[in-house]
């Protein structure tokens, strides 16, 4: 997310730094600096480890060379370096633009997790949600209890996560193989669904589907998730760019988020969705989280489905590789999902100072 701003502000004309909270690891380790680095230089984007200690994190945030006179608008997606940062601008004693993003529902915290967020948020001047469900789920926890209300008075506003299109492959690249595939996109997670993947392969209408899992490491999957009848099926790509993937005529992305039965709201269309809906791939998600995005509701790339019945989900994710109507909405979903629309949210509350 925070690269996908970067690239859209840089486009714009503006000079961008990404301040990372944590220390840069071994060059033959796989990481976003790694795999970005063409775009992150093309754009001139300045990326800055500023190590995993808060004492560290403190003496950084505190010297005036990363947030000096040319900064006017500091975007945190960390809570805590929200805090930071507000206790900088306040000691420097320097007009600054704070806004932070909340990307997690607060029911997937532990309580005191969950304390220190609301807490935490309080520093910043602008605090958005990047779903209608973040937005929901943190209004039903902070208006709780009266002490709640008391102290929790930050309004929480909503700006959706866009994507940056030019770092997708190009949608003529999309070829025709006489072979339908599920793919997995993401890290294994209990709550992201990979057993359900793995379950959903093992049915009578899938079957014959390949297998494509996207994952950012392979230490992080445990082989022992994966049936062995299931093994000749599988291809596994790691730490590799999106643009490295080739979409195909009856490829379904799954995304079968569970976030247990305490869940009031859902957030089932995830960044991966929006990036596989602008290569015209259909994701099958959970139902119940699609009003995520409201406006998106209307196509037919995105399918609800009950994942505790497996084998009327996988008919309809076998219907849905075999149909392609969906290709025809791609120019219309991508003016929607465009990270400019993002960014407009952040300009609009810039020219009302």
């Amino acid at each position: 997310m925070a690269l996908d701003e970067a690239y859209g502000l840089s486009k714009m004309g503006h000079k961008v730094k990404i301040l990372v909270l944590d220390s840069q690891r071994s060059i033959d380790q796989h990481t976003f600096l790694e795999i970005e680095s063409g775009r992150i230089k093309q754009h001139e984007v300045d990326v800055e480890f500023i190590g995993d200690r808060l004492l560290m994190q403190i003496f950084e945030l505190f010297t005036h060379k990363h947030l000096g006179n040319d900064v006017s608008l500091l975007i945190s997606h960390s809570l805590r370096a929200t805090v930071l940062c507000k206790l900088n601008i306040l000691k420097i004693n320097r007009r600054k633009n704070l806004y932070t993003t909340i990307h997690q529902l607060p029911t997937l915290s532990r309580p005191i997790q969950r304390l220190k967020r609301f807490c935490y948020a309080q520093f910043t001047d602008v605090l958005f949600a990047y779903s209608h469900a973040v937005k929901q789920d943190w209004e039903d926890r902070a208006s709780r209890n009266f002490l709640s209300r008391a102290f929790f008075k930050k309004e929480i506003l909503l700006n959706r996560n866009g994507i940056y299109l030019h770092r997708l492959p190009r949608r003529n690249e999309v070829i025709s193989i006489n072979a339908n595939r599920l793919i997995f996109l993401g890290r294994n997670t209990n709550w992201k669904g990979l057993n359900t993947f793995v379950n959903l392969a093992k049915t009578k209408a899938l079957e014959s589907y390949d297998l494509l899992l996207i994952i950012p490491d392979f230490t992080i999957l445990d082989f022992r998730e994966i049936a062995p009848e299931l093994s000749h099926r599988v291809q596994l790509v790691t730490s590799s760019k999106l643009e490295d993937y080739t979409p195909r005529h009856g490829d379904v992305h799954i995304y079968p988020v569970n976030y247990g039965s305490s869940a009031k709201f859902i957030e089932s269309v995830s960044l991966n969705c929006l990036e596989m809906a602008c290569l015209g791939v259909p994701s099958v998600v959970t139902k119940g989280g699609l009003s995520t995005w409201q406006d998106l509701q209307e196509f037919s790339i995105f399918v609800e489905v009950d994942w505790d019945e497996l084998d009327l989900a996988s008919n309809q994710i076998d219907y849905l590789s075999r149909s392609q109507s969906y290709f025809a909405y791609h120019a219309d979903l991508t003016s929607r999902i465009r990270i400019e629309n993002h960014l407009e949210v952040y300009a609009k509350f810039l020219s009302q100072l």
